[in-house]
């Protein structure tokens, strides 16, 4: 397999994500009961700040990520969910073209493993420390960015998603062996502290009741 360099607006277009204004805080949109997802500028929990009650304000099946932190690589994430927006939050979707029947369409269709595959690279391509509150990544510095992703052809004008695809999913079950081993080790660990901390209690109970003769 051979790869090319695409700049992002090759591929996608850069929106900032709806939001429901400035007015409304955190507090007030997050809520114990919601199910919609909530997407902010944070890095763990596939940036999902929480969930809401209010309607989603975007379509799910795009790329998001924070123009506004100093780690803009960890907050690269696929959406799946329609969801709602906070400020900051840059949204990639595929571009639409005109078909031959003179309508609209996406370039490609995107799915979860295309998006994995491409936010892996797009991570490559930004730097820690590149962009922060001062220099933002924001949708001019997205589009112009450079990513490596794999062709048939140096002359082909479109990545190979084929491949892509593909890649992600022969990945996916040694992912989980991985991650099913890491939790076995977890859960041994586990056991062995309760047995450390059982053993003990009893070695005290022991020495109490010596104290107690």
């Amino acid at each position: 397999m051979i790869f090319k360099k695409f700049r992002i607006d090759q591929l996608f277009t850069v929106d900032t994500s709806n939001t429901y204004g400035s007015n409304l805080k955190d507090s007030e949109i997050i809520d114990d009961e919601g199910t919609t997802p909530y997407v902010g500028n944070i890095i763990t929990n596939n940036g999902i700040s929480g969930y809401s009650r209010y309607e989603a304000n975007n379509e799910g099946n795009a790329i998001t990520l924070s123009d506004t932190v100093t780690s803009v690589y960890d907050t690269i994430y696929y959406q799946k969910d329609s969801f709602i927006g906070k400020s900051h939050v840059q949204v990639l979707r595929p571009i639409m073209i005109e078909n031959q029947d003179g309508e609209e369409e996406q370039l490609f269709l995107l799915n979860e493993k295309i998006a994995l595959y491409i936010i892996t690279c797009m991570k490559k391509s930004v730097k820690t420390g590149e962009f922060d509150y001062g220099t933002k990544f924001n949708s001019d510095a997205i589009k112009e960015t450079l990513i490596s992703l794999p062709v048939n052809d140096i002359k082909d004008n479109l990545p190979n998603f084929d491949y892509m695809e593909k890649y992600i999913q022969n990945i996916t079950p040694k992912y989980y062996e991985l991650l099913d081993s890491k939790v076995e080790k977890i859960r041994m660990k586990n056991e062995e502290y309760k047995t450390m901390i059982k053993r003990s209690e009893e070695h005290t109970s022991e020495l109490q009741s010596l104290h107690s003769i």
